[in-house]
C-alpha cells in the first residue's frame, strides 16, 4: 500500500487526491528535514500516513469553526475566517 492509499483508508471523507498529495508531500518534507535524509524509508510508511492523517484532521478542525466556510484549501495566502458569536 502507498501512503496515499493508507491515508484514504483512514479518513472517512478524504479530500480529492491532488489535495491529499500536497498534504502528504508537506508531511514527507517535514520527516525528511527532521531525519536529515533525502528520502523516506519504506519502514516509515505508516508513520508518514498517520502524520498526514493528523495533519489533515487539524486542517479540517480549523475550518469547521468557520461560519460561512473558508477557502483555506482552495487558495494560497492567508484565509480569512469569520467566527460565530
Amino acid at each position: 500500500m502507498t501512503v496515499l492509499d493508507i491515508v484514504k483508508a483512514k479518513l472517512d471523507n478524504p479530500p480529492p487526491d491532488d489535495r491529499l498529495a500536497v498534504y502528504i508531500d508537506e508531511v514527507g518534507q517535514a520527516i525528511k528535514t527532521f531525519c536529515n535524509r533525502d528520502d523516506i524509508p519504506d519502514e516509515l510508511r505508516y508513520v508518514h500516513a498517520n502524520m498526514a492523517v493528523d495533519f489533515i484532521g487539524l486542517k479540517q478542525k480549523k475550518c469547521s469553526r468557520c461560519r460561512t466556510g473558508c477557502s483555506i484549501h482552495q487558495r494560497r495566502g492567508r484565509a480569512s475566517h469569520v467566527y460565530g458569536s
